[in-house]
């Protein structure tokens, strides 16, 4: 059998076949896992794999996939979303073009991913303080579909505000206590200065990272960008619905 499920944001893949076995006790005990991740800071269409359907589950793993992403410019963590350590970056004069983003694309990992590298994932390399020791690779994938969907700015005190509810969202232990009060201590509660968000649509092949896509683009202008939101609408043939998509909303 196979499910789609709607991943909400602050969890991960596994603690969302956790809450779906809790509702559907009648698949409590069927072996299932997740094809495609999604970080606790993403949302949206989760693919789950069980019963016969594992024999096949390597197919699964390379389906392309589409997503809606907010990219926001002026800033860069370790992590290439809002789940890192920021800093902020001076803006420059130099303008994104989408073109410069199509086609096949190779991009630096984030050290707080769980791309392995000698058999041990990237974040556990940098929680131990030993991600100096490795040569943090780059991954390729292919955009086969770029599109801006709309640009704004966000003053500094409202991305404030959203960015400490978007961190409240994430439950296990992400750092996000620290990283909560590094991203306060950035930004003020009152400040009027604002900083520009990007929405985009994209569509990409399998194990491609949107938060390296968005690191990139803010290099690719001297900027600094991070991962603002992330929400996966397709994976394969597989889309979100109308009911998961009234249930759960879609990233603004």
């Amino acid at each position: 059998m196979i499910f789609t499920i709607y991943k909400r944001l602050g969890i991960s893949p596994l603690q969302a076949i956790k809450e779906f076995k809790r509702d559907n006790p009648e698949y409590g005990d069927i072996k299932m896992t997740y094809a495609g991740r999604l970080d606790p800071m993403a949302e949206g269409l989760l693919l789950i794999i069980s019963g016969e359907d594992l024999t096949d589950f390597s197919k699964h793993l390379k389906h392309p996939k589409s997503y809606e992403a907010v990219i926001l410019f002026g800033f860069k963590t370790d992590s290439f979303d809002l789940l890192g350590i920021p800093q902020k970056i001076n803006l420059s004069e130099k303008k994104l073009k989408m073109s410069d983003f199509k086609g096949r694309l190779s991009l630096e990992l984030p050290r707080f991913s769980s791309y392995r590298v000698k058999g041990k994932p990237l974040f556990q390399w940098a929680r131990e303080g030993k991600i100096s020791e490795i040569n943090i690779p780059e991954k390729s994938g292919t955009v086969f579909r770029l599109e801006k969907i709309f640009e704004k700015d966000i003053k500094e005190k409202e991305l404030r505000k959203e960015v400490v509810k978007r961190l409240s969202t994430v439950e296990g232990d992400f750092r996000q206590k620290t990283i909560t009060e590094h991203w306060k201590n950035i930004l003020s509660p009152d400040s009027e200065h604002s900083y520009p968000l990007i929405k985009i649509s994209v569509d990409c092949s399998s194990g491609f990272y949107i938060r390296s896509l968005a690191d990139h683009m803010g290099k690719s202008i001297d900027s600094g960008a991070v991962l603002f939101s992330l929400k996966r609408v397709k994976v394969g043939d597989y889309e979100t619905n109308h009911e998961i998509s009234k249930k759960d909303g879609f990233v603004i």
